[in-house]
């Protein structure tokens, strides 16, 4: 009962390669069967001139656009959304961060899973940071930010600590090997 009240998103697809987009996403609305329309999901993602398209024809921004429709096919009250900006141009991610704070105001409730803070900082109103698998810290991004404890996560070599510690108002320090600290 509970799995039919979920949407789930994958940062990888899992879309059959010759699938077409609105085809896969009224095929998903069928099985959910929850009153969801796939030509209206396909506009909803910003997909109606790649309707279509097969999903190997798609760029990797929409086809997480279209991973997205899947998870909302379901109409969810809960949705899992793994890194759903991820290789997505300006735009899409403007939509998804639409549909995405639409869902919230509307009820759902949105796990969402980033390793960008600039992104996390954007739509979430809750985070949760977890190391080594357990949770280390909890509550809104700029709150955890304020506190005195020191947040180190992993990130590329020569990371622009100058750009990122002035968007976050807070001093970023490289500790090497892609470690780094936010204090």
């Amino acid at each position: 009962q509970l799995t039919e009240r979920m949407g789930v998103m994958l940062q990888g697809g899992g879309v059959y390669p010759s699938a077409r987009v609105r085809d896969v996403i009224a095929h998903f609305c069928a099985l959910h069967d929850r009153g969801m329309n796939a030509d209206d999901l396909v506009a909803r993602v910003g997909l109606d001139h790649r309707a279509g398209a097969t999903w190997r024809r798609l760029s990797g921004g929409e086809q997480q656009r279209v991973s997205l429709a899947l998870a909302l096919a379901a109409r969810p009250d809960v949705a899992f959304l793994d890194e759903p900006t991820s290789g997505v141009d300006v735009d899409g991610r403007d939509i998804i961060r639409s549909i995405v704070r639409q869902l919230a105001a509307d009820g759902c409730t949105v796990v969402l899973a980033s390793h960008e803070l600039a992104e996390a900082e954007k739509i979430a109103d809750n985070v949760v940071m977890f190391m080594k698998g357990r949770v280390a810290s909890t509550g809104p991004l700029g709150t955890l930010l304020r506190q005195r404890s020191t947040i180190r996560f992993s990130s590329i070599d020569g990371l622009d600590t100058v750009d990122l510690s002035a968007h976050l108002g807070h001093g970023v320090n490289p500790r090497g090997n892609g470690a780094y600290e936010i204090d």
